[in-house]
């Protein structure tokens, strides 16, 4: 009777440090890139178009935080711009499936940034800083994943 109590107790210890392990194991940091070449214009107005053309760094370095790198150009009314900044962002899963709640918290420029601040803020950034806004995450595979706001157009990320 005691071996039997011994091996379920042992089965037991094992099982609850096998789920242990694998709760610990379900989110792992990681890094990936977009390119985004965009267009964004204002209805009815084809003089106030800006022209977007950057490579994005995506790192989540943890559950619930990450890093978001611009690294490109802007053009807008004849203007070219150069952008180089580092968003920190927070997120959060939502009540909706594949649904996350994100919120960019602060934002650190580069010197040789020279995107004018009125611009970044209204026409690059898909939300300002500080409000909370839902974005859509969709893995492809192992290697791709798919990123959609409900007002902003799609990001497609390869992890490294």
């Amino acid at each position: 009777m005691k071996k039997i109590a011994v091996a379920i107790l042992l089965i037991m210890s094992l099982g609850g440090m096998l789920f242990y392990i694998y709760q610990l194991l379900v989110y792992k940091p990681y890094h990936c890139d977009a390119q985004i070449f965009s267009n964004l214009g204002v209805k009815g107005d084809d003089d106030d178009r800006v022209e977007v053309n950057t490579h994005i760094d995506i790192v989540y370095s943890s559950s619930h935080n990450g890093i978001m790198k611009f690294v490109g150009s802007v053009k807008h009314k004849g203007n070219s711009y150069i952008l180089k900044r580092t968003i920190l962002f927070t997120f959060a899963p939502s009540e909706l499936e594949n649904i996350n709640k994100v919120t960019f918290t602060g934002t650190m420029i580069h010197p040789t940034d020279n995107l004018p601040e009125n611009l970044w803020l209204s026409r690059v950034l898909p939300q300002t800083p500080g409000i909370e806004f839902y974005s859509e995450t969709r893995t492809i595979n192992n290697n791709a994943i798919i990123y959609r706001g409900f007002s902003n157009p799609l990001v497609i990320c390869v992890r490294r």
